[in-house]
């Protein structure tokens, strides 16, 4: 999993911005990589960078929040990506040998803990699926913002 730009920012804030470990060195990675697809110009110092990305994500005021907004939904967008390529695999126990429906559904419960499990921050009610009665793929909805909307793939598999 891919680190994200609020925990870049999290990650430089706690460490310091001159600390030399491999997680520092990767979130500054991550924070040069997003202002330069951002704002189509490269700094040409890492504090500069770095500076501009604390600057973001400060508590917002009344002129910063259209920006800040506008980072949340890069965020979104960056946690729709990784959604998108996920698949899920849940095991449920079968009623019978010659049946593929399950002893209990699988609902959104059960998805979101999976999710929170692999270190995304996603509520049941972002999750848009009717409870999974029978074994297979199946295709769910995560609304991450009104404008951004994943599609994960959930496989429901029988149990040993």
């Amino acid at each position: 999993m891919g680190i994200t730009i609020a925990k870049a920012v999290e990650i430089v804030r706690t460490n310091g911005r001159y600390s030399s470990t491999e997680e520092t060195r990767n979130a500054k990675r991550v924070l040069m990589g997003f202002f330069r697809k951002k704002t189509g110009r490269k700094f040409f110092s890492v504090d500069g960078a770095i500076s501009h990305a604390c600057r973001l994500h400060q508590a917002p005021s009344a002129s910063s929040k259209p920006l800040k907004a506008a980072v949340d939904l890069l965020v979104f967008e960056q946690t729709k990506k990784q959604l998108d390529k996920l698949s899920l695999i849940i095991e449920r126990k079968i009623r019978d040998r010659n049946s593929y429906r399950v002893d209990y559904p699988v609902s959104r419960w059960d998805i979101g803990v999976r999710l929170r499990k692999d270190g995304y921050k996603i509520e049941d009610s972002q999750i848009i699926t009717d409870p999974i009665i029978e074994l297979g793929l199946f295709s769910v909805r995560v609304n991450l913002h009104e404008k951004v909307q994943a599609i994960l793939k959930v496989w429901v598999v029988p149990s040993a």
